[in-house]
């Protein structure tokens, strides 16, 4: 039982470490010269500005009762834990994964579109049973 918080937690540390240092190391203004931010055009964000403010509103909350407890990496494991089994019973959260799915798999080879698009289904599923059909271990 405590494999899964610990490897939750271990993985949204990595990825905390990993995005910013990838962003900064594939910066294109990061050559030193002065640049005009205005001579450039403004791309499309990837991601929904909605899902975008959900998902910082989210990880602020899970860092806040984080940092607010004397173990500060067992409840964000359990935070996210606790999160992520709420998110997975909603069918409005269930209609917005399979839409990403396709979202992401739009640029994929033809002949891969359908069957990655099968193994991230499955995936997702698979988490769905595994978080939901254990019991809880904690109520707050």
């Amino acid at each position: 039982m405590k494999r899964i918080p610990k490897w939750i937690s271990a993985w949204t540390l990595a990825v905390l470490i990993a995005v910013p240092v990838a962003a900064v190391a594939h910066d294109p203004w990061g050559t030193g010269e002065p640049h005009d931010r205005r001579a450039t055009p403004q791309a499309q964000p990837a991601i929904d500005p909605l899902v975008q403010a959900l998902l910082i509103g989210l990880a602020a909350s899970v860092l806040r009762e984080a940092a607010a407890s004397p173990d500060p990496i067992t409840t964000m494991g359990e935070s996210i834990e606790r999160k992520l089994a709420f998110a997975l019973r909603s069918p409005e959260i269930a209609l917005l994964l399979d839409q990403l799915v396709a979202s992401a798999v739009k640029d994929a080879p033809l002949e891969l579109r359908e069957p990655l698009a099968q193994f991230a289904t499955a995936m997702l599923n698979n988490l769905r049973r595994d978080m939901l059909d254990r019991p809880s271990r904690k109520t707050y």
